[in-house]
């Protein structure tokens, strides 16, 4: 029998992430990857590995290290691991102090700044993981949510874990991401709002079909649709931010 872990990596490898908000983010991100040719990568809090797959599908020479301090969900990765990514991922329950500086040459941060208190310590733990160089990828919630019928959702952060279990803050802006990055010694390279008003009625539809499981299958070509037309959704429209960011090398305060 399937496992709940094993059954998602069987549909992810047919027919991809069925779930809407991933499903988005991974449209945006194969158009925002830079271009970069990294060997290590580091997927923090990586949750069920949604991510760590792609990104090792998308960098097929690279080793891909995916940490996640919930022990159960690495274990359960494990176990469900295909034995085509058993040289290339390795799954650790560990926190960013476990983790050697200067080690890898990308890093990515999806959806876990807003679950920590303290999203500036983490950040700079984070960058000084990758290699002076390297890369950071961060997405975050935005701080309101506009929906598909244009209503602006907001709040304050004490609300957070009733909208989201586990966060402990509503979102950020992208200032408010530029600023993180800066303080973790951070150069920002690209930084901008992803998830506009298309992405909205994509998920407002699979709130429909959600239940039961297999009907949300029938809302994944709305959703390609969505992402599609979303891109040319005025850019100071979305409900989350996406940001590129960059470790200094010695080169750069040499001016070399």
């Amino acid at each position: 029998m399937l496992t709940k872990q094993a059954a998602k990596q069987l549909v992810r490898r047919t027919i991809g992430e069925p779930y809407v908000w991933k499903r988005l983010k991974l449209r945006w991100l194969a158009h925002r990857l830079p271009d970069t040719d990294p060997r290590a990568i580091l997927d923090f809090g990586s949750e069920d590995a949604t991510f760590t797959y792609w990104l090792a599908d998308r960098f097929p020479e690279a080793r891909v290290t995916a940490v996640d301090i919930d022990d159960a969900a690495m274990a359960a990765c494990r176990a469900a691991q295909p034995a085509g990514y058993k040289d290339r991922i390795e799954f650790k329950t560990a926190d960013l102090g476990d983790l050697p500086e200067s080690s890898f040459d990308l890093a990515t941060a999806f959806d876990v700044l807003e679950h920590i208190v303290d999203d500036a310590d983490a950040l700079q733990r984070l960058g000084t993981r990758v290699r002076p160089g390297g890369l950071v990828l961060i997405h975050v919630p935005e701080r309101t949510f506009v929906d598909h019928r244009g209503r602006v959702h907001t709040g304050t952060d004490d609300m957070a874990w009733q909208i989201n279990p586990g966060h402990v803050r509503l979102g950020y802006t992208p200032d408010q991401v530029a600023a993180l990055c800066e303080r973790a010694g951070l150069e920002v390279a690209l930084i901008e709002r992803w998830n506009r008003r298309w992405s909205a009625r994509a998920v407002a539809l699979y709130g429909v079909f959600e239940h039961p499981a297999p009907l949300r299958l029938l809302t994944i070509p709305f959703t390609d649709v969505c992402a599609w037309l979303d891109r040319r959704r005025p850019p100071e429209e979305g409900n989350t931010v996406f940001a590129i960011a960059r470790r200094p090398s010695p080169a750069d305060d040499s001016g070399q």
